[in-house]
């Protein structure tokens, strides 16, 4: 999420890695929102460019400033190489080619809030295990009030392999915006709640959880999908 850390997502990090998952979370220049980028045009190109950049670490965008050795290419492939280093019988090797190149088939993202629209335009980049997009994504409409049509486009990793969970009363990534862009991009199935549901055959999922840290803002509702501040934890 914008201006948060790993260390704000340690609970679904850890529950990643009890079901089986190498699990470590990325940190990069999150300062600036994707949704505060690109306002007030109507070039399709934008946003698409800015994300581009932040994934490769090349100049493709004037909006943000993000080099190679800050790319999320460069931060993973390292990540992956300094665990390898440090706990060699684990083989987090398996995820890098014999040329430290990523085996992106092998890797799963999941991002809450501006970490989402990375998460979803990666996807659309390149083949991915599994997708998860925590309360977004968001942030992407245009000027004109459209869509850019690079987010319906037929991505790298298939839609089937992605699965969104937001909560509907999130006043941050809004819950009608969160859904269209699901609808839009081909996510599969219709949204369903899981607060009373226990039959989940749908990658659309949503909640209506309200934290009971809930003080007059809503913003607890947003990071209630995954951020340890506000996730609800049963006994």
């Amino acid at each position: 999420g914008t201006a948060a850390s790993p260390e704000a997502y340690k609970k679904i990090i850890q529950t990643a890695a009890e079901y089986g998952y190498y699990s470590f979370g990325l940190h990069y220049d999150n300062s600036l929102s994707s949704s505060g980028i690109c306002n007030n045009t109507n070039d399709e190109n934008c946003v698409q460019n800015a994300l581009k950049e932040y994934f490769e670490g090349v100049d493709y965008s004037t909006e943000v400033n993000v080099n190679f050795p800050n790319s999320f290419i460069n931060r993973i492939t390292k990540m992956i190489l300094y665990l390898n280093s440090q706990n060699p019988s684990e083989e987090w090797n398996q995820f890098l080619t014999s040329n430290n190149e990523i085996n992106w088939n092998l890797i799963s993202l999941a991002g809450h809030s501006m970490g989402s629209r990375h998460a979803f335009f990666i996807s659309k980049q390149v083949s991915l295990y599994k997708v998860g997009l925590f309360s977004g994504p968001n942030g992407f409409v245009l000027d004109n009030g459209n869509f850019p049509s690079w987010i319906s486009n037929v991505g790298a990793t298939a839609n089937s392999d992605i699965t969104g969970f937001s909560n509907q009363n999130d006043n941050v990534a809004q819950w009608n915006y969160v859904q269209n862009i699901w609808q839009i991009a081909g996510i599969q199935g219709t949204p369903i709640n899981i607060d009373n549901n226990n039959e989940i055959n749908s990658h659309q999922l949503f909640t209506e959880y309200v934290s009971q840290n809930n003080s007059g803002s809503l913003i607890p509702a947003h990071n209630s999908t995954c951020a340890d501040i506000d996730t609800p934890i049963e006994s």
